[in-house]
């Protein structure tokens, strides 16, 4: 948006806005990451929610700091990301089936690698 800003679409700009807002609300941190977000660093949510499930949020922050606006979600996508992570986290069933299907792939994705290597 900085290179021709008079045209252009100021809403994946508010969308990357948003997520370090949500980001900044969520961790209690005085100020947001620089760049995108990546979650399996320092600023990842899980270092600030250890006990909360973050997945879901993970991803979107993600998708809402894509370098290029094109690949950011819209906003309604966002509330309704947003809106199944709520239902995640007060649904125990839901979220230990969530839980349960990323360690199951996880853990075939390293059987996978470990066989080859």
């Amino acid at each position: 948006m900085r290179r021709e800003a008079a045209g252009a679409d100021g809403l994946p700009a508010d969308v990357f806005s948003f997520a370090k807002t949500l980001w900044i609300f969520l961790t209690g941190e005085p100020l947001g990451f620089d760049g995108p977000y990546v979650a399996l660093s320092r600023v990842g949510l899980k270092n600030f929610m250890p006990e909360e499930y973050t997945t879901t949020l993970d991803v979107l922050l993600t998708d809402c700091t894509q370098h290029d606006p094109v690949e950011r979600p819209s906003i309604d996508q966002v509330v309704k990301r947003l809106q199944e992570w709520l239902k995640i986290v007060d649904d125990f069933q839901l979220r230990n089936a969530n839980e349960w299907s990323e360690f199951s792939s996880t853990t075939v994705a390293f059987c996978v690698v470990s066989e080859r290597g």
